[in-house]
Protein backbone atom coordinates (compact mmCIF):
# COMPACT_ATOMS: atom_id res chain seq x y z
CA UNK A 1 0.00 0.00 0.00
CA UNK A 2 3.11 2.30 1.07
CA UNK A 3 4.14 1.65 -2.55
CA UNK A 4 1.17 2.82 -4.08
CA UNK A 5 0.27 5.43 -2.43
CA UNK A 6 3.87 6.97 -3.53
CA UNK A 7 2.95 6.22 -6.75
CA UNK A 8 -0.20 8.41 -6.41
CA UNK A 9 1.59 11.15 -5.36
CA UNK A 10 3.98 11.53 -8.09
CA UNK A 11 0.51 10.52 -10.17
CA UNK A 12 -1.11 14.20 -7.98
CA UNK A 13 2.22 16.16 -9.30
CA UNK A 14 1.87 15.21 -13.11
CA UNK A 15 -1.52 16.42 -12.69
CA UNK A 16 -0.40 19.54 -11.37
CA UNK A 17 2.16 20.17 -14.36
CA UNK A 18 -0.37 19.13 -16.73
CA UNK A 19 -3.12 22.46 -15.44
CA UNK A 20 -0.23 24.26 -15.59
CA UNK A 21 -0.01 23.59 -19.00
CA UNK A 22 -3.99 24.10 -19.39
CA UNK A 23 -3.73 20.22 -20.39
CA UNK A 24 -7.09 19.82 -18.52
CA UNK A 25 -8.07 16.34 -20.13
CA UNK A 26 -4.52 14.80 -19.09
CA UNK A 27 -4.43 16.31 -15.55
CA UNK A 28 -7.91 14.20 -15.10
CA UNK A 29 -6.58 11.09 -16.41
CA UNK A 30 -3.60 11.52 -13.84
CA UNK A 31 -5.86 12.26 -10.64
CA UNK A 32 -8.48 9.68 -11.67
CA UNK A 33 -5.02 7.38 -11.78
CA UNK A 34 -4.34 8.28 -7.98
CA UNK A 35 -7.33 7.78 -7.00
CA UNK A 36 -7.20 4.39 -8.10
CA UNK A 37 -3.86 4.01 -6.87
CA UNK A 38 -4.75 5.02 -3.09
CA UNK A 39 -8.31 6.99 -2.64
CA UNK A 40 -7.42 8.39 0.79
CA UNK A 41 -4.77 10.23 -0.39
CA UNK A 42 -4.56 13.90 1.37
CA UNK A 43 -5.85 16.67 -1.08
CA UNK A 44 -6.98 13.64 -3.52
CA UNK A 45 -10.47 15.08 -3.42
CA UNK A 46 -9.37 18.75 -3.62
CA UNK A 47 -7.45 17.98 -6.45
CA UNK A 48 -10.51 15.95 -8.01
CA UNK A 49 -12.80 19.23 -7.96
CA UNK A 50 -10.30 21.55 -9.03
CA UNK A 51 -9.72 19.66 -12.16
CA UNK A 52 -13.41 19.42 -12.70
CA UNK A 53 -13.59 23.26 -12.20
CA UNK A 54 -11.40 23.80 -14.77
CA UNK A 55 -12.56 21.65 -17.31
CA UNK A 56 -16.30 23.09 -16.96
CA UNK A 57 -14.48 26.87 -17.46
CA UNK A 58 -12.47 24.85 -20.85
CA UNK A 59 -16.34 23.97 -22.05
CA UNK A 60 -16.66 26.93 -24.78
CA UNK A 61 -16.20 28.03 -27.95
CA UNK A 62 -13.89 31.45 -27.84
CA UNK A 63 -16.48 34.12 -28.01
CA UNK A 64 -18.83 31.98 -25.98
CA UNK A 65 -19.37 32.69 -22.44
CA UNK A 66 -18.34 30.17 -19.68
CA UNK A 67 -21.01 27.79 -18.06
CA UNK A 68 -21.20 29.30 -14.54
CA UNK A 69 -23.64 26.09 -13.75
CA UNK A 70 -20.83 23.59 -14.89
CA UNK A 71 -18.33 25.73 -12.94
CA UNK A 72 -20.41 25.01 -9.59
CA UNK A 73 -21.48 21.61 -10.69
CA UNK A 74 -25.18 22.62 -10.14
CA UNK A 75 -28.13 22.12 -11.95
CA UNK A 76 -29.17 25.44 -14.63
CA UNK A 77 -32.93 24.63 -12.32
CA UNK A 78 -30.75 24.52 -8.77
CA UNK A 79 -32.62 26.84 -6.20
CA UNK A 80 -30.82 29.56 -4.55
CA UNK A 81 -30.60 27.61 -1.44
CA UNK A 82 -28.96 24.89 -3.44
CA UNK A 83 -26.46 27.23 -5.36
CA UNK A 84 -25.24 28.21 -1.80
CA UNK A 85 -25.04 24.83 -0.69
CA UNK A 86 -22.39 23.97 -3.56
CA UNK A 87 -20.55 27.00 -3.51
CA UNK A 88 -19.87 27.10 0.06
CA UNK A 89 -19.02 23.51 -0.20
CA UNK A 90 -16.50 23.94 -3.30
CA UNK A 91 -14.77 27.00 -1.94
CA UNK A 92 -14.35 25.44 1.24
CA UNK A 93 -12.49 22.78 -0.80
CA UNK A 94 -10.53 24.86 -3.23
CA UNK A 95 -9.53 28.28 -1.05
CA UNK A 96 -6.07 28.46 -1.32
CA UNK A 97 -5.80 28.58 2.24
CA UNK A 98 -6.77 24.92 2.55
CA UNK A 99 -5.92 23.52 -1.18
CA UNK A 100 -1.86 23.84 -1.46
CA UNK A 101 -1.88 22.03 -4.80
CA UNK A 102 -0.90 24.19 -8.02
CA UNK A 103 -3.62 25.53 -9.53
CA UNK A 104 -5.88 25.75 -6.69
CA UNK A 105 -6.04 29.74 -6.53
CA UNK A 106 -6.86 29.91 -10.22
CA UNK A 107 -10.37 27.41 -9.60
CA UNK A 108 -11.34 29.20 -6.60
CA UNK A 109 -11.46 32.59 -8.51
CA UNK A 110 -13.35 30.35 -11.19
CA UNK A 111 -16.02 29.67 -8.13
CA UNK A 112 -16.35 32.62 -6.74
CA UNK A 113 -17.45 34.12 -10.28
CA UNK A 114 -19.47 31.85 -10.61
CA UNK A 115 -20.81 32.47 -7.58
CA UNK A 116 -20.87 35.89 -8.13
CA UNK A 117 -22.68 35.64 -11.32
CA UNK A 118 -26.01 32.73 -9.90
CA UNK A 119 -26.29 34.30 -6.26
CA UNK A 120 -27.55 37.65 -7.88
CA UNK A 121 -31.19 37.22 -9.56
CA UNK A 122 -30.49 40.08 -11.96
CA UNK A 123 -27.36 38.95 -13.48
CA UNK A 124 -28.48 35.30 -13.15
CA UNK A 125 -31.65 35.54 -15.12
CA UNK A 126 -29.95 37.69 -17.69
CA UNK A 127 -27.16 34.74 -18.34
CA UNK A 128 -30.29 32.29 -18.27
CA UNK A 129 -31.66 34.11 -20.96
CA UNK A 130 -28.48 34.89 -23.26
CA UNK A 131 -28.18 31.07 -22.86
CA UNK A 132 -31.73 30.25 -24.27
CA UNK A 133 -31.60 32.66 -27.29
CA UNK A 134 -28.50 30.99 -28.21
CA UNK A 135 -29.98 27.48 -27.93
CA UNK A 136 -33.45 28.42 -29.16
CA UNK A 137 -32.99 30.90 -32.08
CA UNK A 138 -32.55 28.77 -35.01
CA UNK A 139 -35.66 26.07 -33.45
CA UNK A 140 -38.18 29.14 -32.89
CA UNK A 141 -37.53 30.24 -36.40
CA UNK A 142 -38.28 26.82 -38.13
CA UNK A 143 -41.80 27.45 -36.02
CA UNK A 144 -43.28 30.01 -38.25
CA UNK A 145 -41.72 28.21 -41.79
CA UNK A 146 -45.45 27.27 -42.00
CA UNK A 147 -46.43 31.04 -41.37
CA UNK A 148 -44.05 32.11 -43.87
CA UNK A 149 -45.47 29.95 -46.48
CA UNK A 150 -48.98 31.08 -46.32
CA UNK A 151 -48.10 34.22 -46.60
CA UNK A 152 -46.47 33.85 -50.06
CA UNK A 153 -49.60 31.83 -51.17
CA UNK A 154 -52.20 34.42 -49.89
CA UNK A 155 -53.68 36.59 -52.21
CA UNK A 156 -56.04 38.17 -49.70
CA UNK A 157 -54.85 41.91 -48.68
CA UNK A 158 -57.03 41.38 -44.97
CA UNK A 159 -56.11 37.81 -44.50
CA UNK A 160 -52.54 38.70 -45.59
CA UNK A 161 -52.05 41.27 -43.00
CA UNK A 162 -53.42 38.93 -40.21
CA UNK A 163 -50.96 36.80 -40.86
CA UNK A 164 -48.59 39.01 -40.51
CA UNK A 165 -49.81 40.02 -37.40
CA UNK A 166 -50.14 36.48 -35.94
CA UNK A 167 -46.28 35.81 -37.06
CA UNK A 168 -45.37 38.86 -34.94
CA UNK A 169 -47.27 38.46 -32.14
CA UNK A 170 -46.32 34.38 -32.47
CA UNK A 171 -42.73 35.42 -32.27
CA UNK A 172 -42.86 38.42 -29.62
CA UNK A 173 -44.72 35.67 -27.34
CA UNK A 174 -42.09 33.15 -27.54
CA UNK A 175 -39.40 35.91 -26.96
CA UNK A 176 -41.55 37.02 -24.26
CA UNK A 177 -41.19 33.48 -22.38
CA UNK A 178 -37.66 33.46 -22.09
CA UNK A 179 -38.23 36.18 -19.38
CA UNK A 180 -37.96 34.99 -15.84
CA UNK A 181 -40.14 37.76 -14.69
CA UNK A 182 -42.81 37.71 -17.38
CA UNK A 183 -46.51 35.75 -16.95
CA UNK A 184 -47.59 34.45 -20.21
CA UNK A 185 -50.99 35.36 -19.98
CA UNK A 186 -49.70 39.03 -19.02
CA UNK A 187 -50.10 41.75 -21.42
CA UNK A 188 -46.90 43.21 -23.08
CA UNK A 189 -48.95 46.89 -22.05
CA UNK A 190 -48.96 45.86 -18.71
CA UNK A 191 -45.08 44.61 -18.40
CA UNK A 192 -43.74 47.41 -19.40
CA UNK A 193 -45.86 50.09 -17.27
CA UNK A 194 -45.42 47.71 -14.26
CA UNK A 195 -41.77 46.53 -14.72
CA UNK A 196 -39.31 48.13 -12.65
CA UNK A 197 -36.07 46.17 -13.70
CA UNK A 198 -34.56 48.88 -15.91
CA UNK A 199 -32.91 45.49 -18.07
CA UNK A 200 -36.17 43.61 -18.43
CA UNK A 201 -38.02 47.03 -19.21
CA UNK A 202 -35.23 47.78 -21.92
CA UNK A 203 -35.23 44.03 -23.18
CA UNK A 204 -39.04 44.28 -23.52
CA UNK A 205 -38.78 47.19 -25.50
CA UNK A 206 -35.80 46.45 -27.81
CA UNK A 207 -38.17 42.92 -28.27
CA UNK A 208 -41.13 45.06 -29.62
CA UNK A 209 -39.69 47.12 -31.51
CA UNK A 210 -37.35 44.09 -33.22
CA UNK A 211 -40.92 42.74 -34.13
CA UNK A 212 -42.78 45.48 -35.47
CA UNK A 213 -39.80 46.27 -37.60
CA UNK A 214 -39.87 42.74 -38.87
CA UNK A 215 -43.62 43.03 -39.69
CA UNK A 216 -43.09 46.12 -41.57
CA UNK A 217 -39.96 44.50 -43.72
CA UNK A 218 -42.25 41.93 -44.56
CA UNK A 219 -45.02 43.71 -45.71
CA UNK A 220 -42.69 45.73 -48.13
CA UNK A 221 -41.62 42.26 -49.24
CA UNK A 222 -44.71 41.07 -50.03
CA UNK A 223 -45.76 43.84 -51.33
CA UNK A 224 -49.14 44.94 -49.31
Amino acid sequence: MECNKEEARKAIEMAERKLSENDFSGAKKFINKAHNLYPNLDGLKQGLMMVDVYISASNRGEEEEADWYGILGVDPLADDESVKKQYRKLALLLHPDKNKLNGAEGAFKLVTEAWCMLSDKVTRTSYDQRGSLKKQRPRCRNNHTHISRLLVGCKNHQTHVSLLLIMAITMLETEMQRLRCINNHTHIGLLLVGCRNHQTHVTLLQIVVMKMLETVLWIKVLGI
